[in-house]
């Protein structure tokens, strides 16, 4: 399989020279990391947690020019859009149509102090890490709905975005597929509450405000299928930001 296009951090790597004759990992499905604890009393352990794990993409490329100066220049380019301190950063090939992922490329592996003289074409496998999924390369968004429904194939994590009409002096909550997320801070007309379910993380205008969160709050994803929305009050509005997931 080769892949056409192929942008990471906003570059198109095939303009940039990179040539993918051979490509593994993009539709591969993630495995799954169980972390385990033994519970006094019980011979069997309990799982605490199930995660996908990372998925390692390698692609065959290849990278020539009409000189040796212009494939080491050529090659130099790459390197430097190919960086592994660069991070995480979004990737988007063309054989997944509106979808993106979060890859960390693993470095060029080539030492351009060695390339043999008048050489103009190398060929070498680039590795990659990716997040165990895919998803939707555009945000949806639903605003005071009934219900949600995730047609993705995984759970997701939403951006949870309370805009406040009317001063709210015991907090609110929000139910979202059975799991809810209560805040009991007073709220001010034009206050606005902020949940990264994904993160855990709550803001209010813009600064963090874990102290007006309740311990028993949850943090609610989406999961696959209908996920009934209820809220507390009409006197906020409920704005859910997300991204289906795919394998």
């Amino acid at each position: 399989m080769s892949v056409a296009t192929k942008y990471f951090n906003g570059v198109e790597l095939g303009a940039a020279g990179l040539v993918t004759p051979r490509v593994s990992g993009v539709f591969s499905m993630a495995g799954e990391d169980i972390a385990r604890s033994l519970v006094p009393g019980l011979d069997m352990p309990s799982d605490v947690d199930v995660r996908g794990s990372l998925v390692r993409m390698r692609w065959g490329c290849v990278v020539s020019d009409t000189t040796h100066s212009a494939l080491v220049a050529k090659l130099a380019t790459l390197k430097g859009y190919l960086s592994p301190r660069l991070g995480w950063k979004v990737l988007t090939v063309q054989n997944r149509t509106g979808q993106q992922t979060m890859a960390r490329c693993l470095g060029l592996p080539i030492d351009l102090d060695v390339l043999p003289y008048l050489v103009n074409v190398v060929e070498f496998d680039l590795e990659w890490d990716r997040l165990p999924y895919w998803e939707d390369a555009t945000v949806q968004t639903a605003t005071n709905p009934g219900s949600v429904t995730n047609t993705g194939q995984l759970p997701t994590f939403p951006t949870y975005t309370c805009t406040v009409a009317a001063t709210l002096s015991s907090g609110l909550w929000f139910t979202v597929g059975g799991q809810t997320f209560v805040y009991t801070g007073a709220l001010a007309s034009t206050d606005v509450l902020v949940v990264e379910s994904g993160l855990k993380d709550v803001t209010l205008n813009g600064a963090r405000a874990f102290a007006g969160t309740s311990a028993a709050a949850e943090f609610p994803r989406l999961h696959v299928g209908v996920n009934p929305v209820e809220r507390s009050t009409t006197n906020f509005s409920l704005k859910i930001d997300y991204r289906r997931r795919y394998e």
